[in-house]
């Protein structure tokens, strides 16, 4: 991991920066926020068991279904050469559920069976620290840059039939790459645009992409409606083996100073 952090900030640094524009001649500040509907799809492995273990499926062994959660952001951009624009976003992934496995399974050091009802405590939640500059400014506007994301999170299952529980926690920075295009319809203040940030190295990959249209007003003030898709798959993560899908619509409201 942190030969990708250094090859990534590596490749942004040196970026053509004679041909970047910014948003903002002076200063420009957003902020905003949005409600997510989670749908949770995929499996995860406890590697510290001998032989890997079996791999746990989110939906069948722990019931985890649809969730909401809250993203929270605000930027800064200006018109200061050379240095990026900022953007600091936390997305909060956060569910509890309960459900039966359908095999044995093994995780945490705990064993569970068939028999037991579970609960599952999980926190995938994230900060994000973007740097990005504007390359495009008029009916298309493109930025590119670099996000550093930080997972400090938890997946625990609980026994309900004994109170045996088991834990595995997330603590991670992980290094990507950020791209947004917004594409503005002429005298009506309506835009469509998508944005990802992604990065993959053959054994690891993780994309996150959402798709956007939205509405804002003379007076900085607008709504967008959109869908966004955050797809992992981590070989060892803290010796745990993650593939997962978490996808939904979302709705939010914004301002621009």
């Amino acid at each position: 991991m942190n030969k990708q952090l250094f090859m990534v900030v590596i490749a942004w640094a040196t970026f053509p920066l004679a041909n970047l524009t910014q948003a903002d001649s002076l200063l420009g500040l957003y902020g905003g926020i949005s409600s997510w509907e989670q749908s949770y799809d995929g499996t995860i492995q406890d590697l510290d068991i001998t032989g890997g273990g079996d791999e746990i499926d989110f939906n069948n062994d722990l019931g985890l279904d649809e969730e909401k959660g809250n993203v929270i952001y605000i930027a800064l951009e200006h018109g200061v050469p050379v240095l990026p624009n900022v953007k600091v976003q936390n997305t909060e992934i956060e569910t509890v559920a309960t459900g039966n496995p359908s095999k044995t399974i093994n995780y945490g050091g705990e064993t569970f069976d068939v028999s037991d009802t579970i609960t599952t405590d999980a926190d995938l939640s994230h900060t994000d620290v973007t740097m990005y500059y504007q390359v495009l400014d008029n009916w298309l506007s493109l930025d590119i840059g670099v996000t550093l994301r930080l997972f400090d999170g938890f997946i625990n299952i609980t026994s309900d039939l004994d109170g045996n529980a088991a834990s595995e926690d997330f603590n991670a920075l992980v290094p990507l790459l950020y791209a947004k295009a917004r594409f503005d319809l002429p005298l009506s203040g309506a835009y469509a645009g998508i944005h990802a940030n992604a990065l993959g190295d053959g054994d690891n990959m993780f994309v996150d992409f959402q798709a956007t249209i939205g509405y804002e007003s003379s007076l900085g003030a607008g709504v967008e409606l959109g869908f966004r898709s955050l797809d992992l798959e981590l070989d060892d993560i803290d010796d745990v083996a993650i593939d997962l899908t978490i996808e939904g619509a979302f709705i939010g409201v914004f301002y621009h100073l």
